[in-house]
């Protein structure tokens, strides 16, 4: 009964405003009032309606299927090693493990509404730096690198979340650049020391990190940006990434809504590789235009370095041809290279085809720009990008993911 009178209140917020214009209108035609009488209560009776079936769907259980594990996840067994280690249920996906779903991602709630709003997500900086020392003993001290070394944080704890207490808080730790560079070093020399430091449980990890952001940006008609990343780049060179990346940085931490902000200037910077605040702030209204929502959907794991990670979801209100215009007109004032970007070349993805790579390991993309067919096969995928691609599909088609449903 409980349940029932928190659908029917969520089904008049909802409904509200198109009742409230309907009585205006209705109000307006007070020459034929009998009529205006019921066509705003046929307008009522029918958004109601539809409000209120549409939130009775959203409590509907969507249970991770037999199917969908044996078919599309296909989990690394370092990844199962890892949670086995740690006595979790985690979900695992390829080599990342997710450790905090939002409680309503398995069901079949809209993607709008899916997840955690960026703007409440609490961060809490630790005043504590991160303890690392044992790893850079067994490096023989701390290695430089380029470029110059700088501030990185660390995820070591997140609050439980429940269905009941949903709240997100991550709790950070300072580090450094040339810290994080010389415990990923030692650890791909001697892998058998990743699963000593390395943890899925974020208190007992021991392997210092820089949080970042991995997001997925999906147009007004379904289909999904991915970038073929360019071979220089100092992570996972040449893989395909589904869409972006964006570490945690001084810019957010210690302001408010910083995992908004942080989620805001990847999207600035990912597709118009901006790099200062003057030309973001330039670029923000054309973002805010065309943005319909952000959602940060769950925290993990990615291994085998055992990076703790942000997962979210960036839809536009635009579809492929007009983002594309847009871009390009936007990059012609700046006098950059509309087919180019330095982090590698961007792609679109189709549904039915991102389904078909979680399916049988192949698809077919194309260029946003050149419009070229290029073949995408996952074993070139970025480590967290099969994880990315599963959640969205399940997030936005508000069903489980069975084969021929697409």
């Amino acid at each position: 009964m409980k349940q029932l009178i928190g659908i029917l209140r969520k089904s008049a917020k909802d409904s509200r405003v198109t009742l409230v214009t309907g009585a205006f209108f209705g109000a307006l035609t007070n020459v034929y009032a009998v009529q205006a009488a019921v066509i705003l209560l046929a307008l009522m009776v029918f958004v109601f309606g539809f409000a209120f079936y549409d939130q009775r769907r959203s409590l509907k259980q969507l249970a991770i299927s037999e199917e969908e594990i044996m078919g599309l996840l296909k989990p690394s067994q370092e990844a199962l090693t890892a949670i086995q280690k740690s006595n979790k249920n985690h979900l695992v996906v390829g080599d990342f493990v997710e450790i905090i779903p939002h409680p309503n991602l398995n069901t079949a709630t809209r993607a709008a509404d899916a997840g955690w709003s960026p703007a409440e997500i609490i961060v809490e900086l630790d005043d504590r730096e991160f303890d690392a020392k044992e790893l850079l003993e067994l490096s023989g001290g701390k290695n430089e690198f380029d470029p110059p070394n700088g501030t990185k944080y660390a995820l070591v704890s997140a609050p439980f979340v429940t269905e009941e207490s949903p709240q997100l808080e991550l709790v950070l730790n300072e580090t450094n650049y040339f810290t994080v560079q010389t415990a990923k070093k030692l650890l791909r020399e001697q892998p058998q020391l990743q699963s000593k430091f390395g943890s899925v449980v974020l208190e007992d990890n021991r392997i210092p990190s820089s949080l970042c952001l991995h997001y997925v940006i999906r147009t007004a008609d379904d289909s999904i940006l991915c970038m073929k990343r360019s071979g220089g780049m100092a992570y996972h060179s040449g893989l395909w990434s589904i869409t972006g990346e964006e570490q945690v940085s001084d810019h957010e931490i210690g302001k408010q809504a910083p995992i908004e902000k942080l989620f805001k200037r990847a999207l600035c910077e990912e597709i118009f590789q901006l790099r200062n605040s003057s030309a973001l702030q330039d670029v923000m209204p054309f973002l805010e235009d065309d943005l319909r929502f952000i959602r940060i959907l769950s925290i993990g794991i990615e291994l085998p370095l055992y990076n703790p990670t942000i997962i979210g979801l960036a839809q536009l209100s635009i579809d492929v041809s007009e983002l594309r215009k847009r871009l390009i007109e936007r990059k012609r004032n700046l006098a950059l290279n509309a087919g180019h970007d330095d982090e590698g070349d961007f792609f679109i993805l189709s549904k039915y085809d991102a389904y078909k790579l979680l399916r049988e390991g192949t698809a077919t993309v194309t260029g946003l720009f050149s419009q070229r067919a290029e073949i995408l096969t996952e074993n070139l995928l970025h480590p967290t990008s099969r994880y990315r691609l599963f959640r969205v599909l399940r997030t936005t088609l508000r069903r489980s993911l069975q084969q021929g449903a697409i």
